[in-house]
C-alpha cells in the first residue's frame, strides 16, 4: 500500500529524493574530506625539518581554512534540509515550493557563499600545482588564471542575483549568470588537470631513466597522477554540470559532494607534499636540466620535499630531506644505476 503524497508526479518525487540523498551523500564525503584534513594537519604539524616549518605552517592554515568553509557549508545544508522537511513541510507547495520559494533564504545563501569561497581557492590551489609541474611557466597558466578571475566574477554575480526575494538558481537571470560560471569554472578544473596529465606522462621517461622504474612510480602511478591533477572533481563537476544544464535531478546528487569534494583534492596534494611524493619547483628544474644534459654523469631530481640523487657509479634515493633518523616518514633506498645492473 502506497502512501505517497496526493497530486506529486513521479518526476517531482524522484526531484525530492535526490535532494533528500543528495544531503546524505554530503555528509559522507564530509567525514572522508574530515579525515584527510586530520591526516594533513597531522604531518604538517610533526614534520621536524625547520626548513620546512614555515611553509608548513601556511599549508596548515590553508587547509583548516578550507575544511572550516566547508563545515559551514555541510551545517548550512543540514538546516535548510530540516527547514524544507520538518519546519517548513507544510509550505504552499510542499518541500518543492519551499525549495523555489525560499532559495534566498539568509542560511542558504551563506550556504551557497560558502560553496564559492572554497571554489576559488582550490581552483587557485590547484592552478599553482599546475604552475610548479610546468616548471614556473608564467604563460601555461595566464589562460587559465584568467578564466578564474572570470569565474570569480560570474560566481558573485551568481550569489547576488539568487539572494533576492522570490529568486533561486533556475530563474532567468540567475540561470542566465550560474551556467557560464559552472561551465567556465569546471572548464578551467578539466583544462588544468589535463595539462598536469600531460606533464607527469611526458616526463615519465625521464624520471625512470632518472631513478628507476620502481622508484619513478610515486611520481607516475595511477594513483599518484590522479592525486596530483586533481582529476575526480573534474570528473563529478563535469556530470554536474551536464545534469544542471539539461535541469536533470543528478544534479542534487552531485552538487553537495562537490562542496567537499574541492576541498578533498588539494588536500590529498598536500598530503603527498608533507610525505615528500609531490612534484615541487625543484623537481621541475631538475627534469628540465636533465632534459637539456646540463647534468653530464649526476642527476638530482627533487620530488615535493624529497631529493633524489646519483651518479655513475650509485644513485641514493631519499623521500623527505632529513635523514631516516630525523623523521619516520623518511624512506632511505641506494638504487643501482644501469651501469651497475
Amino acid at each position: 500500500m502506497s502512501y505517497a503524497p496526493p497530486g506529486e508526479t513521479a518526476a517531482e518525487l524522484w526531484l525530492e529524493r535526490s535532494y533528500f540523498v543528495g544531503g546524505f551523500l554530503a555528509a559522507v564525503a564530509y567525514g572522508i574530506h574530515c579525515s584527510i584534513f586530520g591526516a594533513c594537519a597531522y604531518f604538517l604539524l610533526h614534520d621536524t625539518n625547520p626548513q620546512k616549518r614555515s611553509e608548513n605552517y601556511k599549508l596548515l592554515c590553508f587547509v583548516s581554512f578550507i575544511w572550516a568553509v566547508a563545515t559551514i557549508n555541510l551545517g548550512t545544508g543540514i538546516k535548510w534540509n530540516q527547514m524544507m522537511w520538518i519546519d517548513d513541510r507544510n509550505y504552499p507547495g510542499g518541500p518543492l515550493g519551499f525549495l523555489f520559494g525560499e532559495f534566498s533564504l539568509p542560511v542558504n545563501t551563506l550556504g551557497s557563499t560558502s560553496y564559492v569561497v572554497n571554489n576559488c581557492l582550490t581552483d587557485l590551489m590547484v592552478l599553482y600545482r599546475c604552475f610548479v609541474i610546468w616548471g614556473n611557466n608564467y604563460l601555461i597558466v595566464l589562460i587559465p588564471f584568467l578564466a578564474i578571475v572570470t569565474s570569480t566574477i560570474l560566481s558573485v554575480l551568481t550569489l547576488v542575483q539568487s539572494a533576492l526575494p522570490g529568486a533561486n538558481l533556475w530563474t532567468r537571470i540567475t540561470f542566465s549568470f550560474a551556467v557560464p560560471y559552472w561551465s567556465l569554472s569546471i572548464s578551467i578544473n578539466i583544462l588544468l588537470t589535463l595539462m598536469i596529465i600531460y606533464r607527469l606522462v611526458t616526463t615519465r621517461n625521464l624520471l625512470i631513466s632518472a631513478l628507476g622504474k620502481e622508484h619513478a612510480r610515486d611520481y607516475t602511478s595511477l594513483i599518484a597522477v590522479t592525486i596530483e591533477s586533481a582529476s575526480i572533481y573534474s570528473i563529478v563537476s563535469l556530470i554536474y554540470i551536464v545534469a544542471f544544464a539539461r535541469n536533470s535531478a543528478v544534479q542534487n546528487l552531485c552538487l553537495p559532494v562537490l562542496g567537499q569534494l574541492m576541498c578533498i583534492a588539494p588536500e590529498l596534494i598536500i598530503l603527498r607534499m608533507a610525505f615528500g611524493t609531490a612534484f615541487s619547483r625543484e623537481t621541475a628544474t631538475s627534469l628540465s636540466n636533465s632534459r637539456h644534459g646540463r647534468t653530464s654523469n649526476s642527476v638530482t631530481a627533487v620530488a615535493g620535499t624529497g631529493a633524489t640523487s646519483g651518479t655513475a657509479g650509485s644513485r641514493s634515493s631519499s623521500i623527505g630531506e632529513k635523514d631516516a633518523s630525523d623523521s619516520p616518514y623518511t624512506l632511505r633506498l641506494d638504487v643501482p644505476t644501469k651501469e651497475q645492473v
